[in-house]
């Protein structure tokens, strides 16, 4: 790490070669889901992510930004929002080689992961953007990057897309996350108990928190000078 490199964020469409990088990064970050997910190794769970993920960079209904410290991949931000007029821009899923991917990481492996990633599928809603996961590698926390892809997303909304407000689920028991998100001003909507979650992810609560979209920058310039992730 070198702290004399400004963080830079871009377009993940823009930055491909990072794919591989990107999918470490939320493995990494989410690896206690995942690892209550499937009976795989983390170099699996990456494989695994990859061939079935639909990976949303500059598509009609979600963005992705990467941070980079020089050529490093060290954060990424999903955003997703509704559109007025749905595309089908799911991959089809007779493009996944589900009998390959079944014999290699085991038919109970595979349709759970993919099970995992239904579930944690969420439909904005019109004039809502969504976040559909933010991760920060662990050796660059503190420096304030999840500040920066939070305000690249709002920037983005509300420039791009006149969303009003920006939501998020995290887990009750993410209280780092949960301090983050309310000390930037989010706040929670509602909570909820999920069997289906709890079944997957060993994670029964889930709490959903939205903030303004004018009331980000507010917010993140009273916290310039104190980096919270």
């Amino acid at each position: 790490m070198n702290l004399t490199n400004p963080i830079q964020i871009v377009d993940y469409d823009d930055q491909s070669q990072h794919q591989l990088a990107v999918r470490k990064l939320i493995v990494h970050s989410f690896a206690t889901k995942f690892e209550a997910l499937v009976r795989l190794a983390p170099t699996e769970i990456v494989d695994l992510l990859g061939a079935i993920w639909v990976e949303q960079g500059n598509s009609p209904s979600g963005r992705q930004f990467i941070a980079m410290d020089g050529n490093q991949v060290v954060g990424v931000l999903s955003l997703k929002w509704c559109l007025k007029n749905p595309l089908q821009i799911k991959k089809d899923i007779h493009h996944i080689p589900l009998r390959k991917l079944c014999k290699q990481y085991g038919l109970r492996n595979v349709c759970m992961f993919m099970v995992g990633m239904i579930a944690l599928e969420y439909k904005p809603r019109p004039h809502e953007c969504y976040i559909e996961h933010l991760a920060v590698a662990s050796s660059h926390r503190k420096r304030g990057i999840a500040r920066q892809l939070l305000i690249t997303a709002q920037q983005f909304a509300n420039q791009h897309l006149h969303c009003k407000y920006i939501s998020l689920h995290v887990s009750s028991s993410n209280t780092q996350a949960i301090r983050l998100y309310q000390q930037l001003n989010f706040r929670v909507e509602s909570s909820h108990n999920s069997i289906s979650r709890k079944f997957l992810f060993r994670e029964p609560e889930w709490i959903f928190m939205m903030i303004p979209i004018s009331n980000i920058q507010e917010a993140f310039q009273c916290l310039n000078n104190n980096p919270l992730d």
